[in-house]
């Protein structure tokens, strides 16, 4: 009789281990389907846009100052806390604001020592359009494009070693772990900062673009035409050997402080 009592006993014990693992195994499912929700519902609610630069350059002279130039420095997004939306226009798709680099930090506010991002435009304007015309581009025009020749044909069949920039970059680089920084007692202007090094090619380019703030007549082109002579600008030549976040010691040692606001319409949410 006493056997028994404590087999059943046993019985109801097993019963109750039973009932507690069936409940933690439901729990736990319950649990990873929720967190792969969360994971799912995270990865398709944030959109990241094309990064572009505003201008839309007309080239009239490009030289070839230097191919074999080893860059190494800092690029720089910059953006206004109230930016004029005829000139920074902004999609779903694009995000716009200045990009260019610096080999001094402190030569962020100088625009006569920056180099210009402007060499996909550049490329396809010499490159592309005045194929056909080669006896009316000018000496330093075909030797541009012959080493923009050299270039993309280097290249493009070897995904693995693109240039740096061969892609167009991303607002993601701004969703990770990175400060926006105001400089010095202006709050009107951030700055994201990268170091940046990579192997070049320097041009010296005159260029004219249409400045969208500024309209003096109607029309789709109806802006003040603005002129822009010996332009510095960079072409990356190979894969970057250096791009990330610039150190945030290094930056407030520099008149760097973080920035109390930041850029709006960076993603899409959805």
């Amino acid at each position: 009789m006493k056997k028994a009592v404590e087999l059943s006993k046993a019985g109801k014990e097993l019963k109750i281990i039973k009932n507690i693992y069936i409940m933690f195994k439901k729990l736990l499912i319950l649990s990873l389907i929720i967190l792969f929700n969360q994971i799912n519902i995270k990865s398709q609610s944030l959109n990241f846009k094309t990064i572009l630069n505003p201008i839309e350059p007309l080239f009239s002279d490009i030289q070839v100052v230097n191919e074999n130039f080893n860059f190494s420095g800092y690029m720089v997004f910059k953006i206004f806390r109230n930016p004029n939306t005829m000139v920074y226009d902004t999609s779903d798709e694009y995000y716009t604001c200045d990009i260019f680099w610096i080999e001094n930090i402190s030569d962020i506010i100088h625009d006569d020592k920056i180099y210009s991002y402007k060499f996909v435009t550049l490329g396809y304007y010499i490159y592309v359009l005045h194929e056909k015309d080669k006896d009316t581009i000018g000496i330093n025009n075909i030797k541009f494009r012959d080493v923009y020749y050299k270039y993309i044909s280097v290249y493009q069949y070897n995904e693995t070693e693109k240039p740096f920039l061969s892609h167009a970059l991303k607002t993601d680089l701004f969703y990770q772990d990175i400060k926006f920084w105001n400089y010095k007692d202006c709050d009107t202007i951030g700055y994201f900062i990268f170091s940046n090094s990579f192997p070049a090619v320097i041009l010296k380019a005159d260029y004219n673009y249409l400045d969208k703030s500024q309209r003096i007549a109607e029309g789709p082109n109806g802006f003040k035409s603005i002129y822009v002579y010996d332009s510095r600008i960079l072409i990356p030549t190979k894969k970057t050997c250096d791009f990330q976040p610039e150190k945030n010691t290094f930056l407030e040692l520099n008149g760097f402080v973080e920035s109390k606001w930041a850029p709006k319409n960076l993603y899409v949410i959805k």
